[in-house]
């Protein structure tokens, strides 16, 4: 009877492959959040959130259910696409559908912590005009 493991899982022939296995991963999560900045902050200064929050606003009461049913389906998608992928490059294209859509996702959340607190995200969210309101 045999007590070694019958499943070997993939692992690093040295320290050194863990090492930049570890800063490409931490490499990538770093590249994904300045990216959700950046586009945040675009979506913002384009007035994105504006216009999508006067839609669901104006959408009626399942509007927001359907933001939430997006987000579902978008990092189901991205888990996809990462699991199932034969390529790194696969696994970048889903990282980058997902950080754009969350991106997209989060641009009336940002624009009404904007109306409620301006000061909050004077630096993402540009601040509403006088008039504007």
């Amino acid at each position: 009877m045999s007590f070694q493991p019958s499943f070997a899982g993939p692992q690093p022939d040295s320290r050194i492959d863990r090492t930049t296995f570890i800063r490409r991963a931490y490499l990538h999560l770093a590249v994904a959040i300045v990216g959700f900045i950046v586009l945040s902050a675009a979506w913002s200064f384009i007035g994105v959130g504006e216009y999508a929050l006067d839609v669901l606003l104006a959408g009626g009461r399942y509007s927001w259910l359907v933001v939430l049913g997006a987000f579902m389906l978008v990092g189901m998608l991205a888990t996809r696409l990462a699991d199932n992928a034969g390529t790194n490059q696969t696994q970048l294209i889903g990282l980058g559908i997902y950080v754009l859509a969350e991106s997209l996702i989060f641009a009336p959340l940002l624009t009404v912590a904007a109306y409620i607190n301006p000061s909050s995200l004077s630096l993402v969210v540009p601040s509403p005009r006088p008039g504007d309101a």
